[in-house]
């Protein structure tokens, strides 16, 4: 698990990921949309009309990285990319709590 004030996030197991509950993603600037179990916090934002760019949806190549200013996350696989503490590969990752985000210039899409 993952504040913006701790480590890099944990891999979820099978059942923890069962246990989530449907929770609130804010991003800055652009409006909030209710993540569901089954998806991870890119199909959310694409699914909420959110333009965000991506490109592998493996955590590989770093496109549709995020800043999380609050709230909880973990990973669903391992990812290969490599960020900092506050940030997240929004096709890896799935939220534990209500998540406020900030898309950079590079994610959005024009």
């Amino acid at each position: 698990m993952f504040g913006w004030f701790e480590t890099k996030p944990k891999i979820l197991s099978l059942q923890e990921q069962a246990q989530l509950l449907p929770v609130q993603i804010e991003v800055e600037g652009f409006g909030y949309a209710t993540w569901q179990q089954g998806n991870n916090l890119l199909s959310t934002l694409e699914q909420a009309g959110f333009p965000v760019r991506h490109s592998c949806k493996k955590g590989n190549c770093g496109a549709c990285i995020a800043e999380v200013l609050d709230g909880k996350i973990a990973y669903l696989h391992f990812v290969g990319f490599e960020s900092n503490k506050q940030e997240v590969l929004l096709c890896a990752a799935i939220p534990l709590s209500n998540v406020k985000l900030r898309l950079g210039a590079k994610t959005v899409k024009r």
